[in-house]
Parts: C-alpha cells; sequence; structure tokens
C-alpha cells in the first residue's frame, strides 16, 4: 500500500521506490516537471512526527489532517502529495462500486 499510514512502513525503502513509480505512472495527476516535488513531499512526511490513524479514524480523516499540517510559512506542508494521495482515495472507492455492483 503505497499510501501506507503504518508508521512501522513510513520509513520503507521499498516503498518509496513504489511510491517513485506510482508517482510516475499517473502523468495525468502529476504532471512530470513536478514528480521530483511530490517525491520531496513524501521524504519529508516519511520523516515527520506524527500519531498514527486513530483507532476511529477513517483513512480519510488521517489523509486530511495530514494535508492540513503547515510548514513554517504558513503554506501547506504537502500540498503537492495531496493531489496523488485523493486520487488514489477515489480509485479505491470506484473499485469497490464496481465490486459491488457485480455482486
Amino acid at each position: 500500500a503505497v499510501v501506507s499510514t503504518q508508521s512501522t512502513g513510513r520509513t520503507d525503502k521499498n516503498l518509496y521506490t513504489a511510491m517513485k513509480q506510482l508517482v510516475k505512472s499517473v502523468p495525468q495527476v502529476v504532471h512530470p516537471p513536478t514528480v521530483n516535488k511530490v517525491l520531496d513531499e513524501w521524504d519529508v512526511y516519511q520523516t515527520c512526527e506524527m500519531e498514527g490513524v486513530h483507532s476511529n479514524e477513517s483513512v480519510e480523516d488521517y489523509w486530511d489532517r495530514v494535508f492540513k499540517m503547515k510548514a513554517l510559512g504558513g503554506s501547506c506542508m504537502f500540498g503537492m502529495m495531496s493531489k496523488l494521495v485523493q486520487t488514489m482515495l477515489c480509485v479505491q472507492y470506484r473499485g469497490r462500486a464496481e465490486q459491488q455492483q457485480n455482486i
């Protein structure tokens, strides 16, 4: 899971490689000139002190909390990465909906 919220997997090099492949595989979401910016944000995310998902918190709420984090200057800390994660969450729900329609 590339957008894993498990704190134990956030610094895994295989996870970073998977993220890099994912970012490059969706040029309609992450334009090629911004790939490195997204990966830079991913590096910051991996090293940032963050609580994991709370027991009653949805994955969407967790990522909403991550994307509300601010840099020292007040700008969004993960602005580039948010578009990718939001897209992947939409793909996840679409896949579930299609599976349920087939039942």
